[in-house]
């Protein structure tokens, strides 16, 4: 079981690499220029031609070309992030990987990693020997161990039965 959740660690591992990877490749591809700039500019010139061909008068003009200069210049302004804020890509694999570095940890302190596995044959004589400890489901599982050393007697499926719709297992019962 052990090897099924390294290799699964390592799955993670290497699917968080590669995103890491797409996003770093982006980010430095993120150096052009602002398409959004260029929308601006170009609703620019399409006031100016709208002016020329005598749709629009020099007053909507003015008002136009004023409206659209305070957003290119609002947009300019908000694509100019300083450098110092951006995040270095040490940074961020350590923001990646501290939720699981913090896991490993609470479980290595919280958890029981050396503690050896109850295989059932031990629950089921623990719960045979402790009937008044054992959760409804144990009492169930005891039930239907019963139920099987004993074929022709009908006593442990009718308490079964009614364990179970007292679980909420209308369909077991």
């Amino acid at each position: 079981m052990i090897m099924l959740w390294i290799a699964a660690a390592l799955l993670a591992a290497g699917s968080a690499a590669l995103v890491m990877q797409r996003a770093a490749q982006a980010a430095r591809a993120v150096g052009g220029p602002d398409p959004a700039v260029a929308v601006y500019r170009r609703q620019l010139s399409e006031i100016d031609d709208l002016a020329d061909r005598g749709l629009m008068g020099d007053e909507e003009r003015r008002a136009a070309r004023a409206e659209t200069g305070r957003r290119l210049l609002a947009q300019a302004d908000a694509g100019a992030a300083p450098v110092s804020s951006r995040l270095k890509p040490g940074t961020v694999m350590a923001m990646a990987g501290a939720p699981a570095v913090l896991a490993v940890l609470i479980y290595a302190v919280v958890g029981s990693p050396a503690l050896p596995d109850l295989p059932f044959k031990a629950r089921l004589a623990h719960w045979q020997a402790h009937p008044e400890q054992a959760s409804p489901e144990a009492l169930g599982v005891l039930l239907e161990e019963l139920a099987r050393r004993r074929p022709t007697d009908p006593e442990p499926l009718l308490k079964l039965a009614s364990l179970d719709m007292e679980i909420g297992d209308g369909a077991g019962a």
